[in-house]
């Protein structure tokens, strides 16, 4: 594992004469925790990314941030190049663009990537994930915008505020409805909150991170959100959720609305003339992924509610088994 170059009691005036950096006064990102601002060295023309506090009251979360970063050396994982306090920070590897900005481009010129190049992106995506979890700890905070890609088509996972490492810490329920983002929320988030089950972590486990990377896949491909927010689902995106990923798993649009309508979770329910709606859009989504993509995905976003009305993402593939089953695409 790399050294790190500071101590925790570093300034960050310290630490920027040490590294010979000057501030370019240009933000380039701003998250839950603090300001990224980007730097340059003096000597070597090196980039950097410095994540900044926005106040005092921030510091104990990205201090956790922090935590969790300062142990982490892969090559799909952002590098820390240092941290400090005063005001708290981490210093980065910088990277420009993010994959929802490589996504974006596609979409500008109308194209669309070819598989190979989409299952290479999200196999390093489950090699950066798969050294996490080995590690007891999960994201839960996946999305394109929190993925670096370089010119070369390398990508780094960035933006640790919402991981937890589930060794140390006893997460609430309470504090789930924040986490992440609500197009990419593995659905017994959502349900796990709902229901209020405080105290428990039965839904924090490291599938909600696998949804997130079907997610992804489909975003890759299509170059369309798979759970995108339309007029039809008014808010409900728990149920859009919920459906994309039963119909998906099960191969079986033309099942009966009354069926799914049982089998769903109370939370979930809404009218059958909205459902209707919404199966028609996911027919529409599922025409567009060819057979084997759609294989990949049931395994990704698999999420089982036969069970007294509960989500059990237990038989979601793992990174390992996500790995395996993507290997002859490579």
């Amino acid at each position: 594992m790399k050294k790190l170059i500071s101590i925790q009691t570093q300034t960050l005036e310290n630490y920027l004469q040490c590294t010979h950096l000057r501030n370019l006064d240009k933000i380039i990102g701003a998250g839950e925790y603090g300001q990224i601002q980007l730097y340059e060295s003096i000597v070597t023309k090196e980039k950097v990314a410095i994540k900044i506090a926005l106040s005092s009251d921030l510091d104990e979360e990205l201090l956790g941030e922090i935590e969790i970063m300062k142990g982490l050396d892969h090559p799909n994982i952002i590098t820390i190049k240092g941290f400090g306090i005063s005001p708290t920070f981490i210093a980065m590897e910088f990277i420009k663009d993010t994959l929802g900005d490589n996504i974006q481009g596609y979409t500008e010129l109308g194209r669309t990537r070819p598989e190979k190049e989409a299952f290479e992106i999200i196999s390093q995506l489950l090699d950066g994930l798969e050294y996490l979890h080995k590690k007891n700890i999960i994201h839960r905070d996946l999305k394109p915008n929190n993925i670096l890609v370089d010119k070369w088509n390398q990508i780094k996972i960035i933006d640790f505020g919402f991981a937890e490492n589930l060794n140390e810490t006893d997460v609430s329920i309470d504090t789930y409805d924040g986490i992440g983002s609500e197009k990419y929320r593995a659905p017994e988030l959502h349900l796990y909150y709902r229901k209020a089950e405080k105290g428990t972590r039965a839904a924090h486990s490291t599938a909600i991170d696998i949804f997130v990377v079907g997610c992804i896949l489909y975003e890759l491909l299509t170059n369309r959100m798979l759970f995108a927010n339309t007029n039809c689902f008014e808010d409900s995106i728990v149920q859009h959720q919920y459906f994309v990923s039963m119909d998906l798993v099960s191969g079986k649009t033309n099942d009966s609305l009354a069926t799914h309508q049982s089998r769903m979770p109370k939370e979930f329910r809404t009218s059958l003339k909205q459902k209707y709606k919404h199966r028609q859009y996911i027919q529409c989504q599922i025409s567009l992924l060819s057979q084997e993509m759609t294989s990949l995905l049931r395994g990704l976003l698999f999420s089982d509610y036969s069970k007294a009305k509960k989500c059990d993402a237990s038989k979601r593939w793992t990174c390992t088994q996500a790995k395996q089953e993507l290997s002859p695409y490579l």
